[in-house]
């Protein structure tokens, strides 16, 4: 049985690859977004098995993705009015045949608005991120959200159950541990 997505309005057309050929400029492509609400965006690159992302000889980032990324996130999140974060999760399909399951993959590092890159400190896949942001956001969290992200404290961040900082960082927000 062929994989069905109710999202994709036209699957023949998503098979079709875009060419970049003899456009001369930086093209690159992103895995996914979510725009929720109008007040937070989510920028999805999925990357097989770890893959990293290009980098120079110095060991800094070259690849035009995760610039986008970081474009991206510093962009819409309109000077800290909206949240903003970029994602990149990690995937194990390797039969090209089926779906990457983003809502199964595991993020391996984030982005917030102004922040710097951060992997979480425990397992959690898209999906989760996402719920947990998007709950925020309903229960009129948005401002705590934002100016979580911004406030360090020995830092660090801390949110709820997530526990998205880096190991050994501590807060008072909320009661768990987060990002910077």
């Amino acid at each position: 049985m062929a994989y069905y997505n109710p999202v994709i309005r036209n699957h023949d057309r998503i098979k079709q690859t875009i060419s970049f050929e003899d456009m001369e400029c930086g093209i690159t492509d992103i895995d996914g977004t979510i725009e929720y609400h109008n007040k937070a965006w989510f920028i999805f690159e999925a990357k097989y098995n770890g893959k990293e992302f290009n980098k120079d000889d110095t060991g800094k980032t070259q690849d035009g993705q995760k610039i986008l990324m970081e474009r991206f996130v510093q962009d819409t999140c309109r000077g800290g009015e909206k949240f903003s974060i970029a994602v990149v999760v990690d995937h194990t399909e390797s039969d090209f045949t089926k779906p990457i399951m983003l809502k199964d993959c595991k993020v391996r590092e984030f982005k917030v608005n102004f922040g710097r890159w951060r992997a979480p400190t425990r397992e959690i896949t898209a999906k989760e991120l996402v719920h947990y942001i998007e709950d925020k956001i309903d229960q009129g969290k948005l401002k705590w959200l934002i100016n979580a992200f911004k406030k360090p404290v020995k830092g660090g961040y801390k949110h709820e159950k997530l526990q998205l900082s880096t190991a050994g960082q501590q807060t008072v927000q909320e009661g768990a541990e987060g990002v910077q």
